[in-house]
């Protein structure tokens, strides 16, 4: 048989996934904006500086709690799919088995 091979959507790398949620959490920490934050904050005080250093060490904190959330949910969607997918193919392969004695049968009954 044939392998069919179904279209794939364009994959969403681990920097864009990180990217979308640390957007909502802080723009400041995307990977494109991360850069452009020493001219950004070149003339900050040092007491200024500490208060966003701690907003972006909540904002790290924030987007790995999302990302974990984010895989936890991943992971029980494959397992649905897998156990979907198991099941089918046992499925399959009964109904291949059962086509195969029903062979056998019906030779044994014609000799």
């Amino acid at each position: 048989m044939a392998k069919q091979k179904q279209k794939q959507e364009p994959e969403m790398t681990m920097e864009d996934l990180y990217n979308f949620i640390m957007e909502e959490i802080e723009p400041e920490l995307t990977t494109f904006n991360i850069p452009t934050l020493d001219e950004l904050y070149k003339d900050e005080s040092k007491k200024e500086r500490k208060k966003r250093l701690e907003r972006y060490k909540a904002a790290m904190e924030d987007c790995m709690k999302r990302m974990d959330e984010a895989f936890a949910a991943w992971e029980d969607d494959f397992n649905g799919v897998y156990k979907m997918a198991f099941k089918n193919i046992e499925q399959y392969v009964q109904g291949e088995e059962s086509d195969e004695m029903s062979d056998i049968e019906e030779s044994i009954s014609k000799s």
